[in-house]
């Protein structure tokens, strides 16, 4: 049986102050010469691109090995997108409920209003009427002034 023989070729780069700054730092960490670290990280690199680059396999048998990192890399996204999804709708519930109790108290201020106003007479009714009417647009102007000035902020 003939043994292939390693043969280890030079490769020479040049990377900034950052990056090699980093590359010291893994090394340390893992104790390993920065030459080794460069090499792990590109054959991991490669490893990923190879893999990214197969069809995604569904199914899997039952004896199959570890699942491969696409699979971990999508699991782990679905996880991430369920939990915000999650929050989400969360976040909605609440504003529900707010607008809920929102059109509750207008709806109880409204009549409230209603027992306390007296009836104008039939001789003052148009006048009363525009006059209402004035001043609800002027009301309706003062929210649309109050939401477009809560909006700039944002």
């Amino acid at each position: 049986m003939k043994r292939k023989r390693r043969v280890e070729h030079r490769v020479r780069s040049s990377v900034g102050q950052d990056l090699y700054e980093r590359l010291l730092r893994e090394a340390a960490s893992h104790r390993i010469s920065v030459s080794h670290c460069i090499r792990m990280d590109l054959e991991e690199l490669y490893a990923i691109r190879d893999e990214l680059s197969q069809p995604i396999e569904v199914a899997r048998s039952a004896g199959a090995a570890k699942p491969r990192l696409i699979h971990r890399l999508l699991a782990e996204t679905e996880t991430r997108l369920a939990a915000d999804l999650d929050r989400h709708v969360a976040e909605v519930a609440a504003l529900g409920d707010a607008i809920r109790r929102l059109e509750a108290m207008l709806d109880r201020q409204y009549v409230g209003l209603m027992l306390y106003l007296p009836d104008a007479a039939d001789e003052f009714h148009d006048a009363h009427a525009k006059a209402a009417l004035r001043r609800y647009e002027a009301w309706r102007r003062a929210v649309e002034q109050l939401l477009d000035g809560g909006n700039k902020g944002s």
